[in-house]
């Protein structure tokens, strides 16, 4: 038997129809053109407004030469997913809809910064240093930091004669950080806001770590999860701090209890990115949320794996033979289970963003 990516893809989806948790194509059909259009249109307004017409026109124009560039399709589909998550946790934090737009920006312009940074750092590994003596503990600290010494300030130096992708990045994570700070400076919750520099923190140690994660390095199993759990996870902690972040935010203050809700948002969506990569994660030797489990399971085969003695086809059979990819799927379907009864929990009919969310998921696993 091979296993492909499309046979993993069928096999996920037939395990979380066991679940009930199955979607209309019609409706998914009418979900991807509405959030191919939300993804334009940040990515031809606000995207290119903080980036200016220059670059835009360049990034454009350089686009997939032997994919060297992180495809510019990608940008407003990374960008229509954080405004997506960005609206639906409004919604349920804010009374009122007078900062919708601008929280929902705020996220979309997180969900891009961090996709670029993950990219860069995993398969661009050219620009990685670059990236990396850009944006360090020191500058994340000062962007972060409220002051009038700090206004107006750059705080990720951009060079002319740098890639169009690390300078899009470096721009696009400038102008987040500024926006994150103006919302603070209104609504002045100093809870929310440690917490945010604390998360945004966590996971650029995180995502920097994750580089050397590979099969051969000296990693314990449980530090490899904590860090990749940290790097995929976290950001879902971090779309609903930007909301709470909102002058017109309003829950229990109860922020550890909230984060454990959301870290099952960020979980579900790091199972099933990992699944659909599993292939290529194990061609470049990366360990994921599947290979985890498989080396828990079984640590000795990645031993064999790393002297030579077990073929990456055999470890595929395994990771099939041994129930891991249905341990995995059944991993995700709870996590979702978890997010729809907290909206179901709620005062407010939520509803509908529970099912924005499972549409969401599909959107890994059926091309249309």
């Amino acid at each position: 038997m091979i296993i492909s990516n499309e046979y993993i893809r069928e096999y996920v989806i037939e395990v979380m129809a066991e679940y009930g948790l199955t979607i209309d194509l019609d409706s998914y059909r009418l979900f991807n053109v509405q959030q191919q259009r939300i993804g334009q249109i940040v990515w031809d307004t606000t995207v290119q407004e903080i980036i200016g017409p220059a670059l835009f026109l360049e990034y454009s124009n350089n686009i997939s030469v032997n994919n060297d560039f992180f495809y510019v399709e990608s940008i407003p589909r990374t960008s229509s997913f954080g405004y997506l998550m960005g609206i639906g946790l409004y919604k349920i934090f804010c009374e009122t809809g007078r900062f919708s737009i601008q929280a929902a920006t705020l996220c979309s312009l997180f969900n891009i910064l961090v996709s670029l940074f993950d990219k860069i750092c995993d398969d661009y590994t050219h620009l990685s240093s670059k990236l990396l003596n850009r944006i360090t503990p020191k500058s994340l600290s000062d962007a972060l930091h409220i002051g009038e010494e700090t206004q107006g300030k750059s705080h990720f130096e951009v060079a002319m004669s740098d890639e169009p992708t690390l300078r899009l990045l470096l721009l696009v994570t400038e102008e987040f950080f500024r926006r994150c700070g103006t919302f603070y400076m209104v609504s002045r919750n100093g809870t929310v806001w440690q917490e945010f520099k604390n998360t945004i923190s966590e996971v650029y140690e995180a995502e920097v770590s994750s580089t050397k994660l590979t099969f051969s390095s000296p990693y314990s199993l449980e530090d490899v999860y904590i860090i990749l759990r940290r790097k995929s996870s976290l950001p879902g902690w971090i779309l609903c701090l930007i909301i709470l972040l909102s002058p017109d935010a309003n829950y229990d203050g109860k922020l550890p209890h909230l984060k454990e809700v959301m870290l099952k948002l960020g979980d579900l969506f790091w199972i099933v990115d990992d699944l659909v990569d599993l292939v290529e994660d194990l061609e470049m030797e990366r360990w994921n949320y599947v290979w985890l489990k498989l080396a828990m399971r079984d640590e000795g085969a990645f031993i064999h794996r790393n002297n030579g003695t077990l073929s990456k086809e055999i470890l595929l059979e395994k990771v099939v033979d041994l129930g891991i990819i249905k341990e995995a799927t059944s991993d995700l379907c709870q996590s979702y289970i978890g997010i729809r009864d907290w909206t179901n929990s709620l005062s407010r009919d939520n509803k509908n963003f529970a099912e924005k969310v499972l549409i969401s998921i599909y959107s890994w696993l059926v091309a249309l």
